[in-house]
């Protein structure tokens, strides 16, 4: 029990370390004339991928390239990953709130660049790897599966805590929206044997729904600007509550003894 602590100490300690330095670097750069929206993307991005390398280091250090997703297993029951994408559909912006037309190439290409990298990075760090460590640190029964999995999105949830800047409801939101996504992504990492379909879904979700961080936002649409009060914490819940269902569906058909095989395997 010790040693899993340890490892969980250093993994966050690892991350909040390169954030850090990211936050430093975009405070250092954000004064200079060459700052834009763009160059802010590809910084972070750059960061992210600090994150990539550090979790590939940390499933080469155990050993968990194939429960990772990263081995010879071939990508098996793709249509598990149909379900998903009905959040993509729900992030994308009215057609009136955000002016596609006034948006350059370019900040449409530092979006994607950015949302890829996030997905690469935060599957890479906890599904990867602190999800299949939990894993390969337990008896592998099928409730030490779930409970690993149900870890790795917990903490995978608890780390949108970190800006606490959209007050007490929209920071539960984000604990429970990253939480239910944390097990459907588990899940479907355990049943398809692949990380780069998570990686891919994951960066499409959070590229439609930047969409109205990098408007021009159309004058006929007024900003709100307010934070998310009990009635849309309950709201998107239930909206993502089907993620967490469908998580937990998925695992009932997980085999340990399938598991085992990759760990003997690497």
């Amino acid at each position: 029990m010790k040693s899993i602590l340890k490892t969980v100490v250093l993994f966050f300690v690892g991350i909040l370390t390169i954030r850090l330095f990211r936050e430093l670097m975009i405070d250092r750069f954000s004064t200079k004339d060459f700052y834009t929206f763009e160059v802010e993307y590809y910084v972070k991005s750059f960061f992210k991928g600090l994150n990539v390398f550090f979790a590939y280091f940390l499933m080469k250090r155990f050993n968990l390239f194939n429960l990772g997703g990263l081995g010879k297993y071939k990508l098996s029951n793709w249509y598990l990953l149909l379900f998903p994408l009905y959040i993509v559909l729900l992030n994308i912006p009215d057609s009136g709130e955000v002016a596609y037309d006034q948006i350059s190439i370019t900040t449409y290409m530092a979006l994607a660049v950015y949302t890829l990298s996030v997905g690469f990075s935060e599957e890479y760090l906890f599904r990867s790897f602190l999800q299949s460590f939990f894993i390969r640190m337990s008896n592998l029964s099928k409730r030490q599966v779930f409970y690993g999995v149900l870890g790795a999105a917990i903490l995978f949830g608890l780390l949108h805590l970190l800006k606490f800047n959209k007050g007490l409801y929209g920071e539960l939101t984000q604990v429970l929206y990253g939480t239910f996504i944390g097990v459907m992504f588990g899940a479907l990492l355990l049943r398809t044997h692949k990380i780069w379909p998570l990686v891919i879904i994951h960066a499409l979700i959070d590229f439609v729904a930047k969409l109205d961080d990098i408007i021009p936002v159309s004058e006929t649409v007024e900003n709100s600007g307010g934070q998310m009060n009990f009635q849309g914490l309950l709201i998107t819940t239930l909206i993502m509550l089907p993620c967490l269902i469908y998580g937990l569906v998925l695992l009932r058909k997980v085999q340990p003894e399938q598991l085992e095989e990759k760990i003997a395997k690497g």
